[in-house]
């Protein structure tokens, strides 16, 4: 977990390690409803409650990095998590904090970004909460997603031997991210056509098409989309979850030339950078996936594999290998250098 040192001050940004949310959800009893079939845990993207005879899929998110399309994101980054768990994201609830020196008039701009997003995807508004505080000093959006599930696809359900593929690119959400907020500082190192191709990777945030796809499809055991932390965060996350090893192969996993010569010019890895947008499905026979996604256009890529033991392993382009586990988002260094 990255730390900076102001004075005597030890600042941290980012989400908790998977040694410390562990420790927390001690403190979580085990279900006493017996319409709760999945509740919380390390990886794991949603909850699953029984409803009547159907399975209801509900997940949580804020969104606190920098950025100027916060409503967008905080839909998208939800209704991923619902794909990613095998539902149909269809209503939602919205929590608004704005810091105490904004504006009435950005809290409706904001939940009108909201509600534009929500209604191109199918999804309701039902409810929510807004206010003005002095505990944040920049806007604070928090959206719970519900989901309709025919079937519920676990983040954490996989074994040895079982291979990891990729849609979409490394680091997309990160790189719009970064375009935005370092424009300046990348204008003359990184030709113009690369920093537009990067902006627009940064609205490709929404795995709608994947979730749609991967419904029609068996032989997927597990599904979990790539945000904070990137690739390497999400997949140390789900192996750490499954008590298993994980070899992953750097050349193989999928990284847009813009992207790579934004992160070059930052000193940035984008295999840490936040990637929403971006999934990892665990699936026994990956040629299927891969062609089946494929022929729909989507990207696609087979980048490592589950292994019993060894840990999590980068097989880096020079044959070297690289630990590696979840760490805090170099969007959230670069953040505290603004």
């Amino acid at each position: 977990m990255y730390n900076i040192i102001y004075g005597v001050f030890k600042l941290r940004l980012g989400k908790l390690t998977n040694d410390e949310l562990k420790k927390l959800l001690v403190n979580v009893h085990p279900a006493i409803n017996t319409e709760v079939l999945v509740g919380g845990g390390v990886g794991e993207d949603c909850a699953l409650l029984k409803v009547n005879h159907g399975l209801l899929s509900v997940t949580t998110d804020p969104i606190t990095a920098l950025c100027d399309d916060v409503g967008r994101l905080a839909i998208d980054v939800t209704a991923n998590d619902i794909v990613s768990s095998g539902g149909t994201p269809f209503a939602a609830l919205v929590t608004i904090i704005e810091p105490s020196d904004g504006s009435f008039e950005h809290i409706e701009s904001v939940l009108s970004d909201i509600a534009k997003r929500a209604a191109s995807i199918g999804v309701d508004i039902i409810g929510g909460h807004t206010e003005f505080s002095d505990a944040v000093n920049r806007t604070v959006v928090s959206v719970t997603m519900l989901g309709k599930n025919d079937r519920f696809i676990s983040s954490v359900s996989f074994e040895a031997g079982h291979s990891i593929v990729m849609t979409g690119y490394a680091a997309m959400e990160g790189t719009g991210i970064l375009v935005k907020t370092r424009l300046q500082q990348l204008k003359g190192v990184v030709p113009d056509e690369l920093l537009y191709r990067g902006e627009q990777l940064g609205s490709l945030t929404s795995a709608l098409d994947v979730g749609a796809a991967c419904r029609e499809l068996g032989d997927i055991v597990a599904m979990h989309d790539i945000t904070e932390g990137g690739v390497l965060g999400a997949v140390a996350e789900m192996a750490y979850a499954g008590g298993l090893g994980v070899e992953l192969y750097r050349e193989k996993i999928p990284v847009d030339s813009s992207t790579a010569a934004i992160c070059s010019a930052l000193s940035i890895d984008p295999l840490r950078l936040i990637s929403s947008g971006a999934m990892l499905i665990v699936t026994p026979r990956p040629e299927m996936i891969i062609e089946n996604l494929s022929s729909k256009g989507i990207v696609t890529a087979l980048i490592g594999t589950f292994t019993s033991e060894g840990g999590a392993r980068l097989i880096n382009s020079d044959g070297s290998v690289s630990a590696f586990d979840t760490q805090s988002d170099q969007l959230f260094q670069k953040e505290s250098s603004l």
